[in-house]
């Protein structure tokens, strides 16, 4: 399935409004916090990896429309680095809530892998997936290739809800109640996000 069409069907505003957030989120953070903690670390991570992913989309997206055989590195290149920044955002947000249960050292290097190591599989995945003709790739006519659900990100995204979703429930009794009900929400809206972007055909969120 060649799905163009969902390319097509974005537009920049998602980006900049992320990358508008991304400067006021970081400006309070070095006007506010002088302590240096670890979980605020993972915030301000979090936050350029969002900032890299959004000048990533803009940039991947605008090639796009000038598709040609000398820009077709660029374009691997930028799409890689916005799908791999999003996804290891994710990583600092499960590892952030990790940090809040403190598990034990046993179940804490368990946790470790899987969810780095997914990450950096994610990140081989989106390096060599265009060359070996699995998920996103540009064919020799220029012609785009990509099932949109099927995508890399996609399954990635779903298993690092997964794990923040069963970690919510086992450890459902160590969480602040308003802590635990805003990771809920950012988890609810997300997952609506996804959804709408499917419904619409769009990749703009």
């Amino acid at each position: 399935m060649n799905d163009i069409l969902f390319e097509q069907n974005y537009v920049v505003e998602g980006d900049m409004i992320a990358l508008m957030l991304y400067f006021i989120v970081n400006a309070l953070l070095r006007s506010t916090y002088t302590v240096k903690k670890e979980n605020l670390k993972l915030f301000r991570l979090a936050s350029r990896l969002v900032g890299i992913a959004a000048v990533s989309s803009i940039t991947y997206h605008t090639l796009i429309d000038y598709l040609s055989e000398s820009t077709v590195g660029y374009l691997y290149l930028f799409r890689m680095m916005h799908y791999t920044a999003l996804i290891w955002a994710y990583v600092c947000f499960c590892t952030y809530i990790k940090n809040i249960v403190e598990m034990s050292r046993k179940y804490e290097r368990i946790y470790n892998v899987s969810v780095y190591g997914m990450g950096i599989l994610f990140a081989v995945l989106e390096s060599v997936g265009p060359f070996i003709k699995m998920g996103f790739y540009v064919d020799e006519n220029l012609m785009i290739h990509q099932n949109y659900y099927t995508d890399f990100f996609r399954y990635f995204y779903a298993y690092f809800t997964i794990t923040i979703v069963i970690l919510l429930y086992v450890y459902r009794k160590k969480f602040i109640a308003k802590t635990f009900r805003c990771i809920c929400t950012v988890l609810f809206l997300s997952f609506i996000l996804m959804c709408i972007q499917a419904e619409f055909l769009e990749t703009s969120y």
